[in-house]
């Protein structure tokens, strides 16, 4: 059997490359605009709204209560030190 420590360092290294490689593919993302759907609640973390793109991307962004449930296109414009995708909305 694996000792226990073994288990969560490698656990711990698994979490770090999956981190590390979900922030890269969001990079190749920045400067790009998506359209999808807005989710219809504000992100419980930050209360913006939230819209996923159709390769499961998903983008906070400011905007009003209207736009929950509606399609929107929002230009993709940082990666944030919490590896959390922001946009604006172009609609």
């Amino acid at each position: 059997p694996v000792p226990t420590p073994v288990i969560r360092d490698r656990c711990a290294l698994l979490r770090r490359i999956g981190r590390k490689k979900r922030e890269a593919f969001y990079r190749r993302f920045v400067g790009h605009c998506i359209t999808g759907p807005v989710e219809g609640r504000r992100d419980t973390a930050s209360g913006l709204l939230k819209v996923v793109s159709d390769n499961y991307l998903p983008v906070l962004f400011e905007g009003p209560d209207r736009l929950m449930n509606t399609l929107v296109r929002v230009k993709i414009y940082a990666l944030s030190a919490t590896g959390r995708l922001e946009g604006r909305c172009l609609d």
